[in-house]
């Protein structure tokens, strides 16, 4: 083929799942961390996510030639409600000031229109339910920092005990 394949990654084994209902007027990402913090989950992934929202505020990727990558990050966007969560999956991380929840959806709006993207803290709002499902990880870390190549912040797994982490 000609083409090094690079990767990150850390070996861990699931641990726990975790069902929870996110209830009405809740903040999907917050409410996400407060189940998390609950189990003391440190790692692990949201499996499945679906459920509606009041308004939806996201960001998608778009082209940016200013980029390293060629791509960034659209300003925040919003869908008026109500809108249907469809799908959601994400990866439950680590940073220098605590936990972070890097999640990407797929909704629809009120008029029937599909769009996707990020879900950032504070930003979406349950309307009925937001249902997750958790798998935890075990002996592994997902560590977000500064990627110097992309230019971004990446998710970085770590083996926990390893002089990385």
């Amino acid at each position: 083929m000609g083409t090094e394949q690079r990767f990150w990654s850390a070996e861990g084994k699931s641990n726990r799942v975790i069902a929870a209902r996110i209830l009405p007027g809740s903040d999907v990402i917050l409410g996400i961390i407060e189940v998390c913090r609950k189990y003391n989950i440190k790692a692990g992934g949201i499996a499945s996510m679906i459920g509606s929202l009041k308004t939806a505020q996201y960001q998608a990727i778009q082209p940016d030639p200013n980029s390293k990558t060629g791509a960034s990050f659209t300003d925040k966007m919003t869908a008026e409600g109500p809108v249907e969560l469809l799908s959601g999956q994400g990866l439950i991380c680590q940073r220098e000031d605590g936990m972070f929840i890097h999640l990407h959806t797929v909704m629809v709006d009120k008029n029937q229109k599909v769009f996707g993207g990020h879900i950032e803290r504070g930003f979406c709002t349950v309307l009925n339910t937001l249902e997750i499902i958790i798998v935890e990880s075990e002996n592994i870390v997902l560590h977000r920092e500064h990627d110097e190549e992309t230019g971004f912040v990446q998710t970085v797994p770590k083996k926990v005990g390893s002089r990385f982490f």
